[in-house]
């Protein structure tokens, strides 16, 4: 039974292999050991949740790879830069750039 790796609403990122993707899980899913979990602290749409999926994309591919992979510790130690507006994150627009691209 795999009930402690039951997931939803998170975003996984591969710690191995294809080191640094990052992916959004609308859905209930389950998570191997080569993978980190990052489970949103609020509720975040999908747009908002894609948007940090690519940012942490950007941020980890190329700076970890097999031989450096990504662990708990590094990830921990990370800092990724978001849009920012009167000293918060400005979820709106971070929400309307994805809407946008999915508009196109």
């Amino acid at each position: 039974k795999c009930d402690q790796w039951n997931y939803e609403n998170s975003i996984s990122i591969n710690s191995t292999g294809s080191v640094g993707y990052a992916f959004w899980h609308p859905y209930k899913y389950f998570l191997s050991s080569n993978c980190r979990v990052l489970i949103p602290k609020f509720k975040i749409s999908n747009n908002i949740a894609l948007f940090i999926c690519t940012v942490l994309t950007k941020s980890f591919v190329g700076s970890y790879n097999y031989g450096k992979n990504l662990t708990t510790t590094r990830l921990q130690d990370e800092s990724i830069f978001l849009p920012v507006k009167d000293d918060e994150p400005d979820w709106k627009y971070m929400e309307s750039f994805i809407d946008n691209l999915i508009q196109k």
